[in-house]
């Protein structure tokens, strides 16, 4: 293989039609950075004339000069890579038109590589904002964002599909929606985003899936959301074959947040610098383990105490403050023991004999969070029966929140949209932008 065929595979340019000068490879300093001049040339005869269409016999389109192009590669180990590439240009005597010569290097009209591009589009999938991908790759930001919208096309939602096992929850997105929170579906099972929305309202809601046929919408059995009362009209509207699973993290949300407001109701009752008051405060954490976790054959100095004390003792010593709340503490602890095993009979029974009159003054949180759950009680048996919650869409969320802080933020709504499936079907992406 000669040299001008190695450095063309180096460089990874497949067109046959341009030779390289192998003598002309020289670096120069371009505003104080090292830079790699390549010098090629690109000549073949062609076939027909791109402006009229006619065959090229008898000498019907000659050679007519030639243009340099200043074409942008990527970088040859860590250094600025240019191919200044020279063009044959053609006169076609049937039509008067001029044409250059064209490669697959580069698109018409652009001095950016395609190779460029595509390290560009690979880069996009990581968390890392355009003017970082520009700097890395040696170009503007402008020409981040053009590679980025030309994915736009490439996410185009499937309505013939959904899956059996379906997962929604909502986010915050951008400042142009007319929602306050943004809506996302994902694949249960998979991990897969489904579709993202610009609103959660449910009449939105029921525009986008009503647009899937009914033989589609019925193959979902199983939607695990959150205690959002509009999710499950849709669900009763929309999915008439799927049952309603509550995430149960939320469902463990609902009595741990009562408890807190019950807690700090109690702080208010004492000083802010009594021993109570800090107790109370210091140790919130303690309070929501379970029983069984709490350590009590180690003992230790605390802040607060005097002396070795246990993590036992010192829940126990705070239940001594007020007979109500170990009352509330006693409950909360049996409810989400009852959860943890999985036991929908206990769980319901804990919850119908509720009696807030033996609770005080502090039960009214206690109250609503127990009225909701009885009101949900069949779709938290759902819960106990099957192993699926909304931890995979959770965690989207969480680094659909990294992606917006990364960026500083976003303005359009469908460019979030697309960064969010750009980051995370990088393997898709990958395999498309090196397909030649």
């Amino acid at each position: 293989m000669s040299i001008n065929n190695y450095i063309k595979d180096l460089l990874n340019i497949k067109d046959k039609n341009i030779v390289i000068d192998t003598e002309n490879i020289i670096v120069k300093k371009v505003k104080y950075i090292d830079t790699k001049f390549i010098y090629g040339k690109l000549t073949y005869t062609p076939e027909v004339c791109p402006c009229c269409g006619h065959v090229n016999e008898s000498f019907n389109i000659i050679k007519y000069g030639t243009k340099i192009c200043k074409i942008k590669l990527p970088d040859v180990s860590n250094i600025p890579t240019i191919l200044f590439l020279k063009k044959q240009r053609f006169l076609c005597k049937e039509c008067g038109s001029t044409f250059s010569a064209k490669t697959n290097i580069v698109n018409e009209y652009s001095n950016i590589s395609n190779d460029v591009k595509r390290k560009i589009a690979v880069d996009l999938t990581e968390i890392s904002s355009f003017k970082s991908i520009a700097e890395s790759n040696g170009v503007s930001p402008n020409t981040v964002v053009r590679v980025f919208k030309e994915w736009s096309k490439s996410f185009k939602q499937d309505f013939s599909y959904l899956p059996p096992i379906l997962s929604i929850d909502e986010f915050k997105s951008t400042k142009n929606v007319s929602g306050a929170m943004s809506f996302i579906c994902t694949n249960s099972i998979t991990g897969e985003i489904i579709d993202i929305l610009p609103d959660r309202r449910l009449f939105k809601l029921d525009t986008y899936f009503l647009r899937f046929p009914r033989r589609v919408r019925d193959q979902v059995k199983i939607v695990v959301c959150d205690i959002y009362s509009p999710y499950m009209e849709l669900v009763k509207k929309v999915f008439k074959n799927a049952c309603i699973v509550l995430d149960k993290f939320h469902i463990v949300q609902n009595f741990t947040r009562a408890f807190n407001m019950a807690r700090v109701q109690l702080m208010k009752k004492f000083k802010t610098d009594s021993h109570e008051y800090r107790c109370l405060k210091r140790y919130w954490k303690l309070l929501l383990l379970p029983k069984a976790k709490l350590i009590s054959t180690h003992f230790k100095s605390f802040p607060c105490f005097k002396g070795f004390i246990s993590q036992k003792e010192i829940v126990e010593h705070i239940l001594d403050f007020d007979y109500s709340f170990r009352k509330i503490y006693d409950l909360i602890q049996n409810i989400l023991f009852a959860i943890r095993e999985k036991n929908f009979d206990t769980l319901k029974t804990i919850l119908q004999e509720f009696k807030p009159d033996e609770y005080g003054e502090i039960y009214s949180k206690i109250k609503a969070a127990i009225s909701t759950a009885i009101k949900h009680l069949e779709k938290i048996k759902n819960t106990l029966n099957t192993n699926y919650n909304n931890g995979k869409v959770e965690g989207i969320n969480n680094k659909i929140k990294v992606i917006k802080r990364i960026s500083y933020g976003y303005r359009s709504f469908d460019n979030f949209r697309l960064r969010i499936f750009l980051c995370f079907y990088h393997k898709k992406i990958y395999g498309l932008s090196h397909k030649t």
